[in-house]
């Protein structure tokens, strides 16, 4: 079954490296899958990149360069009709794939080769950025929820995290990515759960590794929850049957915690990032 992957790009500085990743990973096929990627920035320094990214690979056949103007689900959209690939790997543009992730990917497809099944690969940070607490809490407790998954959780739409997931195009079909989300958050959980109505049954694959590359700040992960509580709401407009914001008493035990972990915020850093990353996200 051949593979297709689909990188929406802002014009980050890794995307080059994230090709180069692809490019050098070990295939017992020996056949490079086809990659596309769109470019969803409107910015001179994410047009350059691109641009670069296009001259340096220009000679490999395999890679499409595209663009798009509007967002990342729009840009994945337009890989997508582009692509012609059976199995879609959804990856960032700071994702670095390992070595063994094409030869680890092939087989699990050919094991795997009913519609329904799609996999969910670990994505950690790149061991530079693993070094650092924040990074780590990140990992462990808010980005994704690889600590309960490694613990044995069973995935759902929830954990259809675009970083690094593949799915069969006949599952796909004719579903893309809505339009109604702005900003980071859910558009694609939102997928997934379309997805899951399908009777998508999600894997999780520890050994399936690509590095993350994105150095975080405090600032722009508290900006980042804020618009992410907005897409939650959108999330639950477009499926009345979640319930993904907190209300209720739900709400109130939210709201005591946060006070307990404000009298306990001198004690840990952790705690103080909890505290605010469980403020913004009650207040938008």
């Amino acid at each position: 079954m051949s593979t297709s992957f689909i990188i929406a790009t802002i014009g980050r500085e890794t995307l080059r490296s994230t090709l180069r990743h692809i490019i050098h990973a070990d295939n017992y096929s020996d056949i490079l899958p086809e990659v596309v990627v769109v470019l969803d920035a409107d910015n001179e320094v994410g047009e350059s990149v691109f641009h670069d990214a296009q001259q340096e690979f220009s000679s490999h056949k395999n890679i499409k360069f595209l663009e798009s103007r509007g967002d990342r689900g729009g840009a994945r959209n337009k890989a997508i009709d582009a692509s012609t690939g059976g199995v879609l790997v959804f990856l960032g543009d700071d994702i670095y794939i390992q070595k063994d992730y094409l030869a680890r990917l092939n087989a699990w497809h050919k094991t795997h080769p009913g519609k329904n099944h799609a996999l969910l690969g670990y994505t950690p940070w790149t061991k530079e950025l693993m070094g650092d607490s924040f990074h780590q809490w990140l990992l462990d407790s808010v980005q994704f929820d690889y600590k309960n998954l490694n613990k044995g959780d069973v995935p759902d739409y929830r954990h259809f995290y675009t970083s690094n997931v593949s799915v069969k195009r006949e599952l796909l079909g004719d579903e893309r990515f809505s339009d109604a989300f702005t900003g980071w958050g859910f558009e694609d959980s939102e997928l997934g759960r379309r997805l899951q109505k399908c009777g998508m049954t999600l894997h999780y694959e520890r050994d399936l590794v690509a590095e993350h590359d994105h150095k975080q700040n405090y600032q722009s992960f508290i900006s980042r929850t804020k618009e992410s509580r907005i897409n939650a709401q959108i999330l639950e407009k477009l499926h009345p049957e979640l319930r993904i914001a907190p209300r209720g008493v739900r709400k109130i035990l939210l709201i005591i915690a946060i006070i307990v972990a404000t009298i306990l915020s001198p004690l840990s850093q952790k705690i103080r990032w909890w505290r605010d990353w469980k403020a913004a996200w009650l207040c938008g």
